[in-house]
């Protein structure tokens, strides 16, 4: 991917808007990555290469991958979030 137009089209055409919640995105070479939620700072982990690297350890695909703790982190930190009152 050259530039950021190309990324969200990338994003368009996943429809990561639809269902990522924030916790996927589309990295600049336009594969998708999901983010950690508690810890923003982190670099975020490149689907492909997870994939890659199972394969280059003998797992081939189709696998399930399950990433509960980035998920499920998010989206309890997300409610917690939506819950506190603002003022």
């Amino acid at each position: 991917m050259k530039d950021q137009s190309s990324q969200d089209e990338a994003a368009d055409i996943y429809g990561i808007g639809a269902w990522g919640q924030g916790l996927v995105h589309v990295l600049p070479d336009g594969s998708a990555a999901l983010n950690d939620p508690l810890s923003p700072d982190k670099p975020s982990v490149s689907l492909p290469q997870v994939v890659q690297d199972l394969s280059d350890r003998g797992i081939a695909t189709p696998i399930l991958l399950r990433v509960q703790s980035c998920f499920v982190q998010g989206l309890v930190y997300r409610k917690i979030a939506l819950q506190k009152p603002r003022g």
